[in-house]
């Protein structure tokens, strides 16, 4: 029997396991959009909309094709296929939500945005609500309610984004970057004012712990009756990337110190972009594995695959790389 050098043993283990991602082998598969920076995902069966900084697209195929979906009909003043222009000449981002048969289409320019609707999965857009010029960066739903994050506070629409208003009457107006609900408990992830609490749909807000009152949330996540935040990581500050709370915000605790971005829940599973790749933790953030060695922007999945937007395009994944 042949027997190996001790030290090339141990090259050989650390090229198995140190940052290795075994599901860059032969997967992730890329469906196109190469080169476009994602910000936005919806998946509905084989239908999956895609929003980047400046154009909506639509895949009628899990993503082996794409279209780009025109949306010059929702303005006067758009261009070709383009979203809603400003006087700054971009979109900042466009965050899309799904709730029943309506998609929404949040749209942040830095100055101001807007909220296109759609419901034929996709493939033509309204804006119902001419009148609501926010800036949108994210979205959550609690019973018919839909609430959208805003640079200027919470709003909310009753009537499947017919008309919007300030949820909260007393005029709350952080930004917000992240909403999340937990039974009928809403929470409201702000910059530089920790996490936000409102037990009456948005009508009055607490800061939920003194732990985190002036830290940037950038996520918010929900696994049964768990609560993840995703942080900027300062050393300065007590508390730092990926955190836990299990007492509904009023505490909490680090499951991973790094920066962390945007947090998906998949069933039992949490995803999060973490110091710029792609990690996932299938025990409440104990412990975590390396997905992809890319920054995950948003994430959707439907009934074959998980679909991950980046600064370069779409990666997805077949579900049953996660259902073992």
């Amino acid at each position: 029997m042949k027997h190996f050098p001790i030290y090339v043993i141990l090259i050989i283990t650390i090229i198995l396991v140190a940052g290795c991602d075994i599901f860059s082998s032969g997967n992730p598969q890329n469906p196109g959009l190469k080169g476009k920076h994602v910000t936005g995902i919806y998946a509905n069966m084989e239908h999956i909309v895609v929003g980047t900084e400046n154009y909506l697209f639509l895949s009628v195929d899990n993503g082996s094709s794409w279209r780009l979906v025109d949306t010059t009909s929702v303005r006067s003043d758009s261009t070709s296929g383009s979203l809603p222009p400003n006087n700054l000449g971009f979109i900042g981002h466009t965050t899309l939500f799904g709730s029943g048969s309506f998609i929404f289409a949040g749209v942040n320019n830095g100055l101001h945005g807007g909220i296109l609707i759609s419901t034929n999965n996709g493939r033509t857009w309204t804006e119902r609500d001419t009148s609501f010029n926010k800036g949108v960066n994210c979205f959550t739903k609690i019973n018919e309610t839909v609430f959208a994050g805003t640079d200027h506070g919470v709003f909310l629409s009753s009537n499947n984004g017919k008309s919007w208003k300030a949820a909260d009457i007393s005029g709350m107006s952080y930004q917000i970057h992240a909403l999340a609900s937990l039974g009928t408990n809403l929470f409201a992830g702000t910059s530089f004012n920790g996490v936000y609490r409102s037990t009456n749909n948005g009508s009055s807000w607490s800061s939920v712990s003194r732990q985190i009152e002036n830290m940037s949330i950038y996520s918010l996540s929900v696994i049964d009756s768990s609560l993840f935040a995703g942080t900027y990581s300062d050393p300065s500050a007590p508390l730092n990337g990926v955190l836990l709370s299990t007492d509904g915000g009023n505490s909490w605790k680090v499951v991973n110190g790094n920066t962390a971005g945007t947090l998906y829940p998949l069933g039992p599973d949490l995803f999060a972009s973490i110091s710029d790749k792609t990690y996932f933790s299938t025990n409440d953030g104990n412990s975590w594995a390396l997905l992809d060695s890319v920054r995950a922007n948003c994430f959707a999945t439907n009934n074959s695959y998980l679909f991950i937007g980046t600064n370069e395009g779409i990666k997805r994944y077949p579900l049953s790389l996660f259902n073992k």
